[in-house]
């Protein structure tokens, strides 16, 4: 089960992509981001939904590697892509993979 979490932006003092949302999946067990989906508008608007793996600890900080997916519909509620995800309904696009983490302490 999961906290689910949608942020969103006042315009006023939001910033130039005051539109944007964002959406998390947070782990009611042991309060990690398993997933988080968003929405952008800079010169198109999309879509994507994030599925987290190889969460690891580096020096007491939790980083986490990324499968990225977008979905085919035009205007998805960014609530039910978790919903469209377990069906297949996602496209994967790419990974995002934090190879090169590391950590120094000034």
């Amino acid at each position: 089960t999961y906290h689910e979490i949608e942020v969103t932006f006042d315009e006023n003092g939001g910033g130039e992509d005051h539109e944007d949302v964002f959406m998390y999946w947070i782990n009611t067990e042991d309060f990690f981001i398993d997933y988080l989906a968003y929405s952008y508008c800079e010169e198109e608007c999309g879509y994507r939904f994030r599925e987290s793996e190889n969460r690891r600890n580096l020096n007491g900080i939790i980083i986490q590697d990324y499968n990225n997916y977008k979905s085919e519909k035009s205007n998805p509620d960014l609530s039910t892509l978790d919903d469209l995800f377990e069906q297949g309904k996602l496209t994967k696009l790419s990974d995002i993979d934090l190879k090169r983490a590391s950590f120094t302490n000034n």
